[in-house]
């Protein structure tokens, strides 16, 4: 009998605990133009990383203070929060050759709090990789809504650039591109 290898791994949404429940029922448009959770085709590949990233125990940072980790930090302490997670992800995958962005921003307009996300491009479509639950959900297929990046990158550029001084990694390339467009200040320092 020939041996068949799996190439893919097929992730159903079931519910909307993957959203953490935060979108009301009423809220939820069921018209038939709405975009509709579907079943996602995640490569065999990023599977690992995924069950990886799952075993990252989600702690909030104490109030008032927003540390971002490093991968090796998250994996040594087996938690993290939501950039921590994202930020450890990104990481196992750049290993395996696969380009993933770190994105913030908040999950829902109903939540106006911050969270961040991995998005992955292949074929041309955008994916949401969930930090918690590992959800690979098609952007196209949420709601507007839904996972809404922050575009004005005030709101995290000094955490992005500490981060690279400290690490040497921009997580964001789109976000690295406007830092690194900032005209330098009379000091030398961009800003």
């Amino acid at each position: 009998m020939k041996a068949v290898r799996v190439e893919f791994v097929i992730v159903l949404v079931v519910s909307l605990g993957v959203f953490g429940g935060c979108v009301p029922e009423e809220n939820l448009q069921t018209d038939d133009k709405s975009p509709q959770l579907a079943p996602v085709i995640v490569p065999n590949d990023m599977v690992a990383s995924l069950i990886d990233t799952s075993r990252i125990r989600y702690v909030p940072d104490p109030p008032g203070r927003d540390y971002w980790q490093s991968p090796e930090e998250t994996q040594k302490r087996a938690q993290g929060d939501c950039e921590d997670i994202c930020i450890f992800l990104q990481d196992r995958l750049k290993r395996q050759g696969i380009h993933v962005e770190v994105v913030f921003g908040v999950k829902t307009s109903l939540v106006r709090r911050g969270h961040s996300w991995c998005e992955y491009e292949q074929d041309g479509e955008v994916y949401i990789i969930e930090p918690f639950s590992g959800g690979f959900l098609r952007r196209k297929s949420l709601l507007p809504s839904m996972y809404i990046r922050a575009e004005d990158i005030d709101v995290v550029r000094e955490k992005i650039k500490a981060y690279y001084e400290r690490t040497g990694v921009y997580v964001n390339s789109a976000y690295r591109k406007l830092i690194d467009a900032e005209p330098a200040s009379p000091r030398g320092d961009r800003r």
